[in-house]
């Protein structure tokens, strides 16, 4: 079992090696404990000082302990209060300065989007609040994950309800039908979310984000 002294000290050394930071992971670090115990099993280590030493050696262990600590952390309509701002502040200023340029294409960047509930919320937000006011517009999100599972997942637009918990009634009536046991988003909502299988630590996608600074 993994101790807490232990495992903060074995993140804290091992995360800037994979160009990640201890801060976003200090909420979620019992659940990568729970992991690395498994993984020490698997390997008959019996400490993560043991594991240390063993990735020092078997550099293709690095890419196993990426993937232990790939921890999405997800749902429609999560944080409320940045949606929020993204619609009565942050959306509708770069939609004014992209028609002020003459420009008819808004393109965002939805990185680690997981299994795709944040950029078909952004979506959906859209839709349903700012597409009116700026009707010559384009509205596209091109959703990135370095998890090929999750972003399967994220291509069939299929969900529970429990992870719409957050998102307005109204809001999933209007974009989701019955599909079985889950909720499908309908066509015109999946077709303004584009994803793609990448890591952000060494790639970005190209022509995603709006060149209009917020003044």
């Amino acid at each position: 079992m993994i101790r807490d002294f232990a495992g903060v000290e074995f993140l804290q050394w091992c995360l800037p090696r994979m160009h990640l930071r201890w801060l976003g992971f200090r909420k979620v670090r019992n659940r990568i404990y729970k992991r690395l115990n498994h993984r020490l099993l698997e390997l008959g280590l019996p400490s993560l000082d043991a594991y240390r030493v063993y990735l020092e050696d078997h550099a293709d262990e690095w890419k196993v302990l990426g993937s232990l600590c790939w921890m999405p952390i997800t749902g429609f309509y999560r944080d409320r209060s940045v949606y929020q701002q993204l619609e009565t502040v942050v959306l509708p200023q770069l939609a004014q300065l992209i028609v002020g340029a003459q420009e008819n294409e808004f393109r965002c960047w939805s990185a680690g989007c997981a299994g795709g509930e944040e950029p078909f919320t952004l979506a959906i937000l859209w839709k349903q609040r700012l597409a009116s006011r700026f009707p010559t517009l384009t509205f596209h999100v091109v959703a990135t994950d370095i998890n090929p599972e999750a972003i399967q997942r994220a291509r069939r637009g299929c969900y529970h309800w429990s992870s719409m918990k957050e998102l307005p009634a109204e809001w999933r009536a209007e974009a989701f039908v019955a599909s079985g046991e889950e909720l499908s988003l309908k066509d015109e909502y999946r077709a303004a979310v584009t994803f793609l299988v990448q890591d952000l630590r060494e790639s970005v996608p190209e022509r995603t984000i709006s060149a209009h600074p917020l003044p």
